[in-house]
């Protein structure tokens, strides 16, 4: 599976990413590059999320079975992110725990940390349709990661 996980050198998105990895997914990373190096084995492109031009130039061309968006902050480039790889992916996954948990959160907060009095369930719906790459295998399974269901394209 050709894997773009949003973020991917920090918490949850190294987590996504080591375990594509384990798995023998291709996994690229989409980040600014400043921070953490990227892991063995992934394609790591480069941009700044905030600025949609950046986004555009570092994305085009390409296409992928499954995006990871690991997102924490301004709503808006998440959907930038996600209109702009529309067609070009098979699966849209959203995931932050900053839009359900108080914030600023305290030290050593888990998972039962208190939640945000403005946190509702909310989904957005991006219209995909299979990239050439994953037809033959469409529609996707559900594999299980690490005993927990991984709502991605196996």
């Amino acid at each position: 599976m050709k894997l773009l996980v949003l973020g991917g050198t920090h918490h949850v998105g190294r987590a996504l990413v080591e375990t594509a990895l384990e798995r023998g997914d291709e996994v690229s990373t989409l980040n600014r590059g400043l921070s953490r190096p990227p892991a063995p084995g992934v394609r790591a492109l480069v941009a700044d999320r905030t600025d949609t031009a950046a986004l555009a130039a570092a994305l085009a061309g390409q296409e992928w079975d499954a995006v990871v968006d690991t997102w924490a902050w301004a709503p808006r480039v998440v959907r930038d992110s996600a209109r702009l790889l529309a067609g070009r992916t098979g699966h849209y996954g959203y995931v932050s725990s900053r839009g359900v948990h108080r914030w600023p959160s305290t030290s050593g907060a888990r998972t039962r940390a208190p939640r945000s009095s403005t946190a509702t369930p909310t989904a957005t719906t991006v219209p995909t349709t299979p990239p050439p790459s994953a037809a033959a295998s469409w529609p996707p399974s559900r594999p299980t990661v690490s005993g927990r269901c991984w709502p991605g394209p196996g």
